[in-house]
């Protein structure tokens, strides 16, 4: 016959005391795992997982020093309105939440969503993957979020070697002559479609087509469906939406790295008439900011 399990010596308290640190144990063996994985993959800083192994080797973490932990993996901090440090996944994306980004009465709300070197640089060796850190990336998923369809030009996919989005109710819209691989994932997948001139060739996928010789966009941007439209450039492309006034919003993430050299801004082409926007925030993760700006002139209905 075994004998009744018996408590500690210490009740109740003990006991629990034990499994809150049994738990915190286990909790923090496995952001250490995960942070091992992304420290591997260049998706945390040196110095984020130097803090985070002299927590992990003190051998038994409190709340509080798991409180660091959470934070020192989440380091994106508001500067503008309202300063808030350690920003999780949840308070990152409610910062990009806002009510006025909605349709248009005759097109979509566009996002344009770009990166650049402190000295107005969109490109490093060529892509812009170079200009990029931790914090880029986790913004950069909570703004794909947002969008309906993803806008971007021939060019940039063949430089960026676009694929699938992750969300399988998102469409890639490429605007293109119709001179794309439509055998790469992107297309096969049935995720990419094209934006090709009225007169271009006939493709393989989906297409919306507007204009003669090249691509009329705000024809064709009407047609896209959705509320929102995502715009990732490149550069040209962004520069005609700006020349035809169809940028709501505009996100961009400021690299703090002088790279030099004649990459292109985030907007170049045909001038455009003068657009007020308005500061609506400010982030910032070791250096890199992350500014995003809303047009004056809120759409109505």
């Amino acid at each position: 016959m075994s004998s009744p399990r018996t408590r500690p010596a210490g009740g109740v308290l003990d006991e629990r005391a034990s499994s809150e640190g049994l738990l915190l144990a286990v909790l923090g063996q496995l952001a250490m795992r995960r942070l091992r994985a992304a420290h591997t993959a260049h998706n945390v800083s040196p110095r984020q997982f130097h803090l985070l192994g002299l927590l992990h080797d003190r051998g038994a973490m409190t709340q509080r020093d798991l409180g660091a932990v959470m934070a020192a993996s989440s380091p994106v901090r508001r500067l503008l309105p309202a300063p808030q440090g350690g920003l999780d996944t949840a308070g990152l994306a409610a910062t990009y939440q806002d009510a006025r980004r909605v349709r248009r009465p005759d097109r979509p709300w566009i996002l344009v969503n770009m990166i650049a070197s402190i000295d107005g640089a969109t490109a490093l060796e060529g892509t812009s993957g170079g200009l990029g850190g931790p914090g880029d990336r986790a913004v950069f998923s909570v703004i794909r979020g947002l969008a309906d369809v993803i806008l971007v030009g021939g060019a940039t996919v063949r430089a960026e070697h676009y694929g699938p989005p992750r969300r399988p109710d998102q469409t890639i819209a490429v605007v293109t002559r119709g001179d794309m691989d439509w055998t790469t994932p992107l297309f096969t997948s049935g995720s990419g479609m094209a934006v090709l001139p009225e007169d271009g060739p006939i493709v393989p996928v989906r297409a919306v087509r507007a204009g003669q010789g090249r691509v009329d966009l705000p024809a064709a941007v009407a047609q896209l469906p959705g509320d929102i439209v995502l715009a990732e450039g490149g550069p040209s492309l962004n520069g005609q939406l700006a020349a035809a006034g169809l940028v709501d919003e505009l996100c961009l993430t400021i690299s703090p790295r002088l790279v030099g050299g004649s990459a292109e801004r985030i907007a170049h082409g045909p001038a455009a008439a003068a657009a007020d926007l308005e500061l609506a925030h400010v982030l910032e993760d070791e250096g890199f900011l992350f500014c995003r700006y809303v047009r004056r002139e809120l759409p109505t209905g």
